[in-house]
């Protein structure tokens, strides 16, 4: 069987992904492979998840880009991401989905997602806007970049759902990956009917602003009063963001103008040792390195998209004594030079910024 390239290792360039996805998301993998007759169960060599809990089990996001990327092997199927979310039901998204199935409204039920869309999606928390003429959902890459068949399978799944919810062909604006440019893009401008960009600076997706307005077919007021007290209690529940994790970013963000900030000098900012500072970290299963990378790319993303900052400005603020040492980290990160970005952005951003 010939294996895709980009199917085998979709994130040849990506600094590894943190965060989970819910029981409920892993099943819909489960589901598009056993309607096409496949023993899901022992091809990804794992169980098909408990979904009947009231306390749903979390999966890493590291091993649902693994299972992810074991199917697309087996199907030799570089569109898996594509074809599994126009596959989603409101069971996949667990009670979030029942909720989102009985708002009022599409505009409702995005600002439902938003507050809830730890439940279905915790990784890079989506930065929701309004522009002049579209709802704006945009996702950076600052908890790492988890590659085509991830981030495929969520936006498709959000656009599916927005139109099972509508009974209707929801076309967005347009639509931007940050992942290389597959090789056949006909595909996704067939199913999302919009342009589709990709090695953008951010993911995205812009929903015109009429279609907020489309009524939902199932919307039930007192039934959405019980599930969103359901979805309350289960956000409640979740574990608060790591906390050693986000002190160490914070830790290397104040070291980064000085110079490069190793563990010690971390550990040290801590009040610690490295030794406890590996073992903690060691327990997590994050590296430091890929910690430091990953705080360095969102940092310079947000420093990037500063016009008064030149280049070997946002170098120095990142802990770089050459420009070029920068232009090449940053390049191996993303695909692209830190001023193809910025014209990325610019380009993306500058007429629609609200």
């Amino acid at each position: 069987m010939t294996i895709v390239a980009n199917v085998v290792d979709p994130s040849d360039n990506s600094i590894p992904v943190h965060g989970v996805v819910p029981s409920t998301l892993v099943g819909l993998l489960y589901d598009y492979l056993e309607n096409r007759g496949i023993d899901a169960a022992t091809l990804l060599n794992e169980r098909r998840p408990d979904t009947g809990r009231h306390d749903l089990a979390r999966y890493p996001a590291r091993r649902w880009q693994q299972l992810l990327q074991a199917a697309a092997r087996h199907l030799d199927d570089p569109l898996l991401g594509l074809k599994l979310g126009q596959t989603v039901t409101a069971a996949h998204f667990g009670v979030i989905g029942y909720v989102l199935h009985n708002c009022a409204d599409l505009g409702a039920a995005f600002e439902r997602f938003r507050r809830f869309e730890r439940l279905v999606y915790d990784m890079e928390p989506a930065d929701i806007r309004l522009a002049p003429d579209a709802l704006v959902l945009e996702w950076g890459v600052g908890h790492g970049r988890p590659g085509p068949l991830v981030d495929e399978t969520a936006v498709t799944a959000l656009v599916a759902f927005a139109r099972t919810l509508t009974g209707q062909t929801v076309r967005p604006q347009s639509i931007g990956f940050v992942n290389p440019e597959p090789a056949q893009r006909a595909p996704y401008t067939d199913y999302f009917g919009c342009p589709v960009l990709f090695e953008q600076p951010r993911t995205w997706v812009r929903v015109p602003l009429h279609a907020l307005a489309l009524p939902l077919r199932a919307a039930d007021p007192a039934l959405l009063s019980l599930l969103e007290n359901q979805a309350e209690a289960q956000l409640a529940g979740l574990p608060a963001a790591d906390e050693i994790q986000q002190a160490v970013r914070s830790a290397i963000a104040r070291l980064l103008p000085e110079a490069d900030p190793g563990l010690d000098a971390v550990a040290a900012q801590l009040n610690t040792s490295s030794r406890t500072l590996h073992r903690r970290l060691a327990q997590r299963q994050v590296n430091f390195r890929q910690l430091l990378d990953a705080t360095r790319l969102e940092l310079a993303e947000q420093h990037l998209t500063d016009p008064r900052l030149t280049l070997a400005d946002v170098a120095l603020l990142l802990g770089y004594s050459e420009q070029s040492a920068f232009t090449r980290a940053f390049k191996g990160w993303t695909g692209q030079t830190p001023a193809a970005w910025r014209r990325a952005y610019r380009n993306v951003s500058g007429p629609h910024r609200a």
